[in-house]
């Protein structure tokens, strides 16, 4: 069947049987093929979704250590980066200290100082942890916990080998930088 149209003055003549669009075979092959590429992408958008999750996480922990630091250096007494009881999956807080030999707020269960970064469980499915359940920074910004030696904090995915685990490690000096471990790496062991 044909159509006849006027458009601007002329005659033209047009099959129905064009104007129909896609068929359904079209349209069926057309969303299986994309289909099949949207489950061949999946399993490398899922490993990198767990690397970016470990490495943001690595990222906020290394950030409220900074914090910590600065805080310490600024205020001239110590402050302290502690864990949230269960260990540092379950979160952590960054508190003010009252000079040499204070009591903890985290400790006591009464903060009179409120926190001065609070952060909440990481991602249940990571695991981060440390032999350490808490940094304390100085006045000079140098480490002042009672083991005094360099802290490493380890996180990674808790069912992926495959992701790197990427570890903060707070130097004695004070100093805070975190580091990403391949899987061929002699650390690689996640905690």
């Amino acid at each position: 069947m044909f159509a006849v149209r006027a458009d601007r003055g002329i005659m033209v003549a047009r099959s129905y049987a064009a104007a129909r669009g896609f068929s359904l075979i079209e349209l069926l092959v057309t969303i299986s093929i994309v289909a099949i590429l949207a489950a061949a992408a999946l399993p490398g958008f899922s490993s990198t979704m767990k690397s970016v999750r470990t490495r943001d996480t690595a990222s906020k922990l290394a950030l409220d250590m900074n914090v910590a630091r600065a805080e310490a250096v600024k205020r001239g007494v110590a402050v302290g980066v502690f864990s949230n009881a269960g260990g540092w999956a379950n979160g952590w807080g960054v508190y003010l200290g009252s000079g040499a030999g204070s009591v903890w707020a985290i400790k006591t269960g009464v903060p009179a100082i409120p926190p001065i970064a609070v952060s909440p469980a990481i991602d249940p499915t990571l695991l981060l942890s440390s032999s350490s359940s808490n940094v304390v920074f100085g006045a000079q910004g140098d480490v002042v916990s009672s083991a005094m030696t360099d802290v490493v904090l380890s996180t990674c995915p808790k069912s992926d080998s495959n992701t790197p685990v990427v570890r903060v490690t707070v130097k004695a000096s004070g100093s805070v930088f975190s580091t990403s471990a391949n899987t061929n790496s002699t650390v690689t062991a996640c905690p």
